[in-house]
């Protein structure tokens, strides 16, 4: 018998196991969140631990004899618009089901009100950080896994409405996420998406019995999909826009995530592509990078030659996230400390004593903004459009949302476009799930529209591979 001494944020818990386990692995049982961007390669060392005093990657240690772990658990759940109503009858559930992170709402369904939002990070990040490793975990390791992970996160939340909703009954929910997440929700094997010619199992909506899921809700609901890679958290956020509305604007969205998916209305015409972002706006390959949790740094200005930072929820600086992120390099650009090739002429960039960006940070955020702004222009050209045609850049996702449009634009992000057309849209999925919830006919408007869309696919256009290759630099003189 393992004896496992195991201290989370100093409370202490004792743990016996019957055969060595993987840290990670252990630590995951316990329901405790650990970020893994290298997929259990030992490279990203965002997975540390202490065992018996000293540092350790969690996905490299096997715990074989008795020890003492500790580890610090990042602050991860957040309630908004809280309108607690113990007479509440029948109520629906949103889910925005996110690659990092996973959104509820909870609706009264007879009212069509809003009662509270919850958020909390997405536990299958245990087992990879990206679509492309969680592919990658269930066909080598375990699809089951993966699924039973987010269906064990909203069982939990289902507890947690039961205890303050005693009255209710969960009639429905709604669930949209990209098209990797879908297939692993409803335990379906992703596999072919992760093998040209990338064609998923499913595409359209699907609608599933509560119990089937073993979820205490009679009916749920999967948002449909575009594309393999452009998924049902695409659709639900096009809800929020005029996109699939009958009218002649000529309109781009922009969803920032692990993804970054793009939609290019012109006329009656509809254009789709995603960009392999990788995870850089969402913290997963920076040094010090973090989601949009407590003591994430959010916003950073430069005065007097020092730093001002504002971290979320106002606590202690632990790392920074994607719009910190931009921040920063919108600022290194503007004062010379960085060159339009990237080099930094420092080694690090510190700001605070603790968290710092580093050479390969940067690296990572120019092929993260390449891929975005190569794939702008690649629709643009598809369409036969110019920038100063477009009527409106929406921009989506938590990281777009929060998105300073300065910083982005000085970084080459997005377009310089006349601040009026850039419009910023919150919880895009999410509210999406919302109108979903209360009026079926809007998911099937975007169904039958979907089916019409053309999709650009950018790994084998030219034009694209071009663009990528030299807007990788910055913006600025040779």
């Amino acid at each position: 018998m393992i004896k496992v001494d195991l201290i989370v944020n100093n409370k202490r818990e004792k743990h016996y196991l019957k055969e060595p386990i993987l840290a990670l692995d252990f630590l995951s049982e316990q329901g405790i969140y650990i970020p893994v961007a290298c997929n259990r390669a030992g490279k990203c060392k965002k997975c540390t631990c202490l065992v018996n005093g000293e540092k350790v990657l969690s996905c490299q240690y096997l715990i074989e004899s008795s020890c003492q772990i500790e580890i610090n658990q990042t602050e991860e759940i957040a309630t908004t618009v809280k309108k607690v109503n113990l007479t509440v009858n029948k109520i629906g559930i949103g889910l925005d089901l996110g690659t990092t992170t996973l959104g509820f709402y909870v609706v009264d369904l007879e009212k069509g009100e809003l009662l509270e939002s919850y958020s909390v990070l997405n536990k299958q990040a245990n087992y990879g950080s990206d679509v492309i490793s969680r592919i990658d975990y269930a066909i080598n390791k375990s699809l089951t896994d993966l699924s039973a992970a987010v269906l064990t996160q909203v069982r939990s939340f289902l507890n947690y409405l039961k205890k303050y909703y005693p009255h209710s009954n969960v009639l429905k929910m709604v669930v949209a996420g990209n098209t990797v997440m879908n297939h692993l929700f409803l335990n379906v094997s992703p596999q072919s998406l992760g093998f040209a010619p990338y064609k998923p199992e499913f595409i359209n909506k699907v609608i599933v019995e509560g119990e089937k899921l073993g979820l205490k809700i009679n009916e749920v609901v999967v948002f449909p999909s575009i594309d393999g890679y452009i998924g049902g958290d695409i659709t639900s956020g096009l809800l929020l826009t005029p996109i699939y509305d009958e009218n002649d604007l000529n309109i781009l969205f922009v969803d920032f995530g692990t993804n970054g998916e793009l939609v290019l209305k012109v006329g009656k015409n509809i254009l789709a592509t995603s960009a392999a972002v990788g995870p850089a706006f969402e913290g997963a390959k920076i040094e010090m990078g973090l989601g949009g949790v407590s003591g994430a740094i959010k916003e950073v200005k430069y005065l007097s030659n020092e730093f001002l930072i504002k971290t979320i929820n106002d606590k202690e600086a632990l790392g920074i996230c994607g719009s910190g992120l931009t921040d920063v390099i919108a600022i290194l650009l503007e004062n010379k400390k960085l060159d339009f090739s990237g080099k930094l002429i420092t080694e690090k960039v510190y700001l605070t004593k603790e968290v710092y960006l580093t050479q390969q940070d940067i690296r990572e955020f120019q092929l993260a903004k390449s891929a975005v702004k190569s794939a702008i222009e690649t629709l643009l050209f598809e369409a036969k459009i110019t920038l100063e045609e477009l009527d409106y850049l929406y921009l989506s996702g938590g990281f777009g949302f929060h998105l300073n449009k300065e910083s982005a634009i000085k970084t080459g992000l997005i377009p310089n476009l006349n601040r009026d057309k850039i419009i910023t849209i919150d919880n895009a999925c999410g509210k999406g799930t919302i109108i979903g919830l209360l009026d079926s006919k809007k998911i099937e408007l975007g169904e039958n529209i979907n089916k019409k869309i053309k999709v650009i696919n950018l790994a084998t256009n030219t034009f694209f591979n071009n663009r990528f290759i030299e807007n990788i630099l910055f913006e600025g003189e040779e």
